[in-house]
């Protein structure tokens, strides 16, 4: 790996290829140590920063991004960004397009690794694994990709 990890992933891919369900899996098989959040409504729902234990978990995985409220969402992710980048951890964001980050306005501060879904797949073709203690990026590729940090900050 690389000395500028990333942090960050934003997982894509189209309608019904399978993301949510291979999290579902993913969050499963690791109960516990992976943290997840999805919306319950199809959208509008806000998102509760409080409710993020890093301490006790590798992980969290926001599903779903376009469905949260856009303002809720929006901070969230800058500030779950810096937490991940500051304590190690990460942090996998799920959406259909990568595009989808500019059109919600969600900027991202630091590289991050782009991965997209073609086609359902078991849980081991996702582009992260877990240790037991760490979940790890198969691919440190991290891309420039809507990086510019709209509305985003780099902590020092």
């Amino acid at each position: 790996m690389s000395k500028n990890k990333c942090s960050v992933i934003l997982l894509t891919g189209r309608t019904g290829v399978g993301k949510s369900t291979l999290l579902d899996r993913f969050v499963k098989k690791h109960k516990g140590s992976v943290q997840l959040f999805r919306p319950v409504n199809l959208s509008g729902d806000v998102f509760d920063l409080s409710a993020v234990d890093w301490a006790n978990h590798a992980a969290v995985v926001v599903d779903e991004v376009g469905n949260w409220d856009r303002a809720s969402i929006c901070s969230a992710i800058q500030a779950l960004e810096a937490e991940s980048f500051t304590n190690g951890k990460k942090l996998v964001l799920v959406s259909m397009f990568p595009a989808d980050m500019d059109h919600y306005g969600i900027g991202l501060a630091r590289k991050h690794l782009v991965s997209e879904l073609g086609k359902p797949n078991n849980v081991s073709s996702l582009p992260f694994s877990f240790d037991g203690t760490h979940v790890q990026f198969k691919d440190d590729a991290c891309t420039e990709q809507f990086s510019t940090g709209i509305a985003a900050k780099v902590a020092s």
